[in-house]
């Protein structure tokens, strides 16, 4: 039997972790958080009590100049669940535009032609994407006073069109928060092996092919190998451990004294993010 090594259980690693799964693979799933134990998490209205608390990395920003050089939260799931643990469930297709553009950028199988099929085939799976909600009367007024103000009214945000005024598709069932870890991991928890509370600080290349990772460092780091080593991570976790394993921009880790194991210029560039300012009013 083949084994692969899931880095991360959040957002993508428990989907990854249970497509092995079902395949046949032996996956140990490594989280650097502990288990989803704090009801905040579940339980939607809740979802501000998770931010710089035990289940948030607590990320910020460097001081940004467009923002009167303030340092800007940047909230990352530190827990099974991931992000998807911590967010407000917000499903959002995003524009088959950005998909195409990158497809002619490069990204092979990334068109919307590809990936529309894949979002119809999640919404009829194992994830629950839902707009049937009740809307507090303060909420439906909100887009009321849009409509009344010339927005137009869009009853589905992810059928084509973008723009307009809508009330949120969301991941929930029962009032209930679903992420991926409940949906798709958590089920099959008994198939895998299930690391928590431990950090992957890097990847081990042996003969160049990743043979498996290192959990912490120094005396008390140890090693876990495999088939497959998948980073699964997050958009800021994955490049971090990529770094600290000698795989980047050449220039930049020598100059942090990290011995270059792949000269791969594209790690830990070009990211692109969606910072929230959020305006909270007590009603």
């Amino acid at each position: 039997m083949r084994s692969a090594i899931v880095v991360g259980a959040g957002t993508s690693g428990a989907i990854v972790a249970r497509r092995l799964t079902d395949a046949g693979v032996a996956v140990t799933l490594i989280e650097a958080g502990g288990y989803d134990t704090n009801p905040a998490i579940h339980d939607p209205s809740r979802a501000g009590e998770l931010w710089h608390s035990a289940e948030d990395w607590d990320y910020f920003t460097v001081p940004q100049t467009h923002a009167g050089g303030r340092r800007l939260h940047l909230p990352r799931g530190k827990v099974t669940g991931g992000s998807h643990a911590l967010n407000a469930m917000i499903w959002v297709r995003g524009a088959a535009s950005d998909y195409d553009a990158w497809e002619r950028a490069g990204a092979q199988g990334w068109g919307w032609a590809e990936v529309e099929p894949v979002y119809e085939a999640i919404e009829n799976d194992l994830l629950p994407v839902t707009d049937d909600y009740p809307l507090s009367p303060i909420q439906a007024s909100i887009i009321d006073a849009a409509v009344q103000e010339g927005l137009t009214h869009n009853p589905d945000y992810n059928a084509g069109t973008l723009d307009g005024v809508s009330q949120e598709q969301v991941t929930m069932r029962d009032g209930r928060r679903v992420n991926t870890w409940t949906a798709y991991a958590q089920p099959v928890a008994e198939k895998l092996t299930i690391v928590t509370g431990r950090e992957v600080h890097s990847v081990i290349v042996r003969d160049g092919r990743a043979v498996g990772v290192r959990l912490g460092e120094g005396e008390e780091s140890e090693e876990v190998l495999a088939d497959e080593v998948i980073l699964a991570a997050g958009a800021i976790g994955s490049p971090v451990i990529l770094l600290r394993s000698g795989i980047g921009p050449a220039a930049d880790l020598t100059a942090l004294g990290i011995p270059v194991v792949q000269d791969s210029p594209g790690v830990g560039q070009n990211l692109h993010d969606h910072l929230l300012s959020p305006v909270i009013f007590t009603t």
